[in-house]
């Protein structure tokens, strides 16, 4: 099993900044845009890692996290 992180960043340039980074270290990445969707990844399971801006659309960073 592949260690998988999960970004959820609105601001989709920045994301993918973050995303080449970590895909260099040897971890697969998905993105999302807002907390709702983040969420429902997380849920899913298999992700080793999150990063998450605090303020998202939906559903904040902070209460994501809470939730899980």
């Amino acid at each position: 099993m592949q260690n998988k992180a999960l970004i959820a960043e609105p601001n989709q340039r920045l994301a993918q900044r973050i995303g080449k980074e970590l895909e260099a270290i040897g971890l697969a990445v998905d993105y999302v845009r807002d907390g709702a969707s983040a969420l429902k990844q997380l849920s899913a399971g298999g992700y080793r890692l999150l990063l998450t801006n605090l303020i998202l659309p939906q559903l904040s960073g902070a209460e994501l996290v809470r939730r899980l």
